[in-house]
Formats: structure tokens, sequence, C-alpha cells
């Protein structure tokens, strides 16, 4: 689940094309409670940390606020709450650094990126110096991946890149999770860094429609290798009307359901959809009482470990 407090409201009154839900720890608390939901990993929803487009040092600043706001509110409800780091990519030195400070000093559950940061997405080379850092720790840090507006950089200008002429929240966001974890796949990002293991949002959005599409074009070899990625080091996460028709397009590919856990997206969906969402995979015709039992807890559990305050 995402949380925005009042001042980043103001700062981002409008996400993905529609406007910035209201949120509070109150609303929230009430909102878990209504769907039996008893620890929350809170993570940033778009744009994150990246709110000023090319400066560095507001950029660097959004994200030890961010970290600081989410942190306050696990120190506060140490049972309720967990929460994933925000970093100032693509500003590498200072992600590091941030990542440093708020997973060993703040004690963040992992980390989350967006598919792109200032039109870089995150198989690109110039941020390999942050994966290799990531990879490098010895408490194998998760990477939770939201979708956000997709740019381009043209002329030392950001433009929306949205070839649509529908807000990016109703269409590009699907498409920008499988085109990052296209690009994941496709850079050798995915296999260089085996300590990751990585949070598909949304069941990973358009992905699981074009992934055999993608990976017979790498050969037999490459194919096994990504397959085995994503049946032990991907996670994909149910935020959304996922189940039980999209989440096929999982499992058609033998993606076990270990690798499947919970999400709900609050506050940034409809009221009323949180419920119906929930119901989609308790009522999965495909599942039965263990599997969604572990959707719904265990499988984040044995993901995360020690890493959340149970």
């Amino acid at each position: 689940a995402h949380f925005v407090f009042p001042w980043y409201q103001a700062l981002v009154p409008t996400t993905g094309g529609q406007p910035t839900p209201g949120w509070s720890l109150e609303d929230h608390m009430s909102f878990a409670s209504s769907l039996s939901i008893t620890k929350t990993i809170l993570g940033s929803s778009t744009p994150q940390a990246n709110v000023f487009f090319g400066n560095q040092a507001l950029t660097v600043a959004m994200a030890r606020l961010l970290n600081l706001s989410a942190a306050s509110l696990r120190a506060l409800y140490p049972k309720k709450f967990d929460f994933f780091c925000v970093v100032p990519l693509p500003y590498v030195s200072d992600a590091i650094a941030e990542a440093k400070y708020c997973l060993s000093d703040l004690g963040g559950a992992g980390i989350t990126t967006m598919t792109n940061h200032e039109g870089l997405y995150l198989g690109n080379s110039a941020l390999d110096g942050f994966w290799s850092y990531v990879n490098s720790r010895t408490d194998k840090p998760i990477v939770y991946v939201h979708p956000t507006t997709p740019y381009m950089k043209i002329n030392g200008k950001f433009i929306e890149a949205n070839p649509t002429l529908y807000i990016p929240g109703l269409v590009e966001f699907y498409f920008e999770t499988a085109r990052c974890y296209m690009d994941l796949s496709y850079s050798g990002t995915l296999t260089k860094y085996t300590n990751i293991r990585w949070i598909a949002a949304h069941v990973g959005g358009a992905f699981p429609a074009i992934l055999d599409r993608m990976i017979k074009s790498l050969g037999p070899t490459m194919e096994a290798s990504l397959k085995s990625i994503y049946n032990t080091r991907i996670f994909w996460d149910s935020a959304g009307p996922t189940y039980p028709n999209q989440v096929r397009g999982l499992r058609g590919y033998g993606i076990p359901d270990s690798q499947l856990v919970f999400g709900t997206d609050y506050p940034y969906a409809p009221a009323g959809s949180y419920a119906g969402a929930q119901a989609g995979f308790i009522n999965d015709p495909d599942l039965n009482q263990a599997q969604v039992n572990a959707i719904f807890r265990n499988n984040t559990v044995a993901l995360f470990g020690n890493k959340l305050n149970l």
C-alpha cells in the first residue's frame, strides 16, 4: 500500500493524470481492518522522489523526507507498518548513499524504484553502479518496482511519452511495467545481479502477455535462465483486479504460487474496488485455501523473513 502525507499531496496534486488521493493514518487503519490486513509495507507511489525533474539536490532531499516520513509511521506502529526505501535515482552515488542509510539506519524492509527515473529505465547501464551496490549487500535487498509515466529527454527537456489520448494511469502504467521488465531482461540486469529479488506490481501489468515472444527471441539458454529468474527471484503482487483472470497469464508460464504476493494500491484505486480485488483471489477457482493463505500472508513472510516486524 501507499502513503500520502498532506505535504506530498500538495507537491504532487495529480498522479498518472488523476487527482492524488488524500490519506490519513486513521483512514488507513480502518481500510486495513476492513480487509483483515494486520501488517502494511508502505511504498511511495509515483513520482516518488522525482518531483523536481533534473534537480539533483531536491530529488535527494525528497527521498530523505519520504523515508523519514515512512520510518516515523513504523516507529509509532511497529506491528502495523514496515516500509520500502525511496532512492534518488538517476543520481547513482546519492541513491547508494540513501539506500545505505535507509536500509541500515532506518531499518527499511526493502527498496522501491519506479519503472523509469527521468527517462532512464532500470536496465540502463548508467544505473549499473547502483545495482552493483544493492547486489553486494549481504541482506539481499528486495526491490519493489512501481510503474510511472514514461518520459523522454529531447533537446535537454523532459517530455511525457504518452502516445494515446488517455491519461497514463489508465493505459501506460501497465505497459510501463512490461517495458521495465523487458529492459531488465534484455539488458542482462536480472541475470547479472543474482542477489536481488524483485516485486512486480499488478502481477506484471502487460508483461505476461508478451513474455513468450520476448524470451523466445533470445535463444534456448537465455530463455531457460530468464524463466528460472521469473520463477524464483521475481514476486508478483496482486494489486488491482488481477485475479482470477490476469494472473492466469503468469500461471501459464509455470510461475509457481509461491511467487504470488498480496497488494492493494491503497489509496490510489477507486474506493469501492479493494474488497472486490481481494475477493477475486479468495474466490479464485484455481486456488485452494492453503494457496489463498499463502498469497495473502505466508509468501510475503517467507520473502521478507526477519526484515519485517511481526
